[in-house]
């Protein structure tokens, strides 16, 4: 049986939070494919692209990929922290 309980004294916020991936510097002496991951709690969002550095290249182009997370923040009531 699912149960529900609400956090006392606190109002909940849903937010949509959009994390745009332009370029990561990575510097490995070999070849790598490089993976973001952006996590929060049990959300987990990966890039779709991989793309490759090596030595002699070390960017990482992302193509300003998005990577969008519904998420809710609780903010406390009697003192306004999140």
């Amino acid at each position: 049986m699912a149960r529900f309980v609400k956090k006392l004294g606190q109002s909940s916020m849903k937010y949509m939070f959009d994390m745009t991936l332009h370029e990561v510097n990575l510097r490995v002496p070999y070849e790598v494919a490089v993976v973001v991951v952006l996590k929060r709690g049990p959300k987990r969002l990966e890039s779709k692209t991989e793309p490759q550095v090596s030595k002699g290249d070390p960017r990482a182009d992302f193509k300003d990929e998005k990577l969008p997370m519904l998420s809710t923040v609780y903010k406390d009531k009697a003192t306004g922290a999140l």
